[in-house]
Order: structure tokens, then C-alpha cells, then sequence
């Protein structure tokens, strides 16, 4: 957190992603001292769940690990189960629209 806030002065205006982001704790004191810096916070764990997130929003559908289920069931946590064809290798060529 200190190196960005050094490399980075408070004028600056940055977006970050924070991946396995676990309580979000270093992405919302990074947000805290920038007031021009957005963030976005994600993780895929239980242990997200146990510390304060509070929905997940599993972009692979249950398909990359069918055992989310069982833990969204188990924290009663909202879900959010989007549409996707294919995998991310084969979604582009899977996409076929006509107008």
C-alpha cells in the first residue's frame, strides 16, 4: 500500500483490480487516502465469505468448481449465475448473432 501511495500522488486518477482481494482490507485503505482512485475487489474463496464478502458472482457458472454450490448454500450468500457459451477460449468463436 505504501508504494503505490508513493508512486502515485493525490491528483492521480486510477482504477484498481484487486484479485483475491480475501477481506478487502489493502484495496479499501489504498481508496481511503486517494480520493480519485476507484476499486474493484474480487475473490473466489469461503474464507472471502467469512470475513465480509457478502455475494459471489462466479463468472464460470459452477463449472471451474462445482464444490461453489455447496459453499453459497452453506453462507446462504446471494449468487450470481451468468450466461456464457462456451469457455474463454472458445466463447468469441461461439458467439453468433444476426442483426
Amino acid at each position: 500500500m505504501e508504494q503505490i501511495l508513493k508512486i502515485y500522488d493525490k491528483n492521480a486518477k486510477k482504477n484498481i483490480l484487486d484479485i483475491g482481494t480475501g477481506s478487502g482490507c489493502l484495496l479499501l485503505a489504498i481508496l481511503k487516502e486517494r480520493d480519485n482512485f476507484f476499486g474493484t475487489g474480487i475473490d473466489v474463496s469461503k474464507k472471502a465469505l467469512n470475513v465480509g464478502a457478502d455475494w459471489v458472482n462466479d463468472v464460470s457458472g459452477g463449472r471451474h468448481d462445482p464444490e461453489i454450490f455447496n459453499v453459497i448454500a452453506d453462507q446462504g450468500s446471494p449468487y450470481v449465475l451468468p450466461h456464457s457459451r462456451g469457455n474463454s477460449k472458445t466463447m468469441d468463436s461461439l458467439a453468433k448473432y444476426t442483426n
